[in-house]
């Protein structure tokens, strides 16, 4: 599995911290931001493969996988990498179906999608992630 530096240091953070703890992330690369995790967001499903956590940054809150902090990004089928892999972990995480972790969006990441935006409040199913799908995926469909 690759990681990167976020989903490394929150690893750490579960490893060392109880559950409801605060500490500073390292952010991927390229943020360009410091970031905290606060606790760990675990879902009850055993389908997700993805550690998932809360992200605090000076503009946004919200869950994350550590693959990319996107919010306003549209993504869509035939797009690929560390974003796709994002939508990935938290598609699984709210749905529960996983689609192959690869980072590509093809017709299984694309159903996935369809079925998270189905699943919470807010979203139109549209199959692509835009920035309401992103909030969606972020806070569950809830607005701040």
């Amino acid at each position: 599995m690759r990681w990167t530096a976020s989903a490394a240091a929150a690893v750490a953070l579960v490893a060392c911290l109880p559950a409801l703890a605060t500490a500073q992330v390292t952010p991927a690369a390229g943020a360009g931001e410091a970031s905290h995790a606060t606790g760990t967001v675990h879902n009850e499903s055993a389908a997700s493969r993805c550690l998932i956590w809360r992200r605090t940054s000076d503009n946004y809150e919200g869950l994350t996988a550590g693959y990319s902090w996107a919010w306003n990004v549209v993504v869509g089928p035939g797009d690929s990498g560390d974003r796709v892999r994002e939508i990935q972990c938290l598609t699984d995480f709210w749905v529960g179906e996983p689609s192959l972790l690869d980072g590509d969006y093809g017709p299984a990441t694309e159903q996935a999608v369809r079925d998270a935006q189905a699943a919470l409040p807010g979203c139109a199913a549209d199959g692509v992630v835009g920035p309401d799908t992103w909030r969606c995926l972020r806070d569950g469909g809830q607005r701040r």
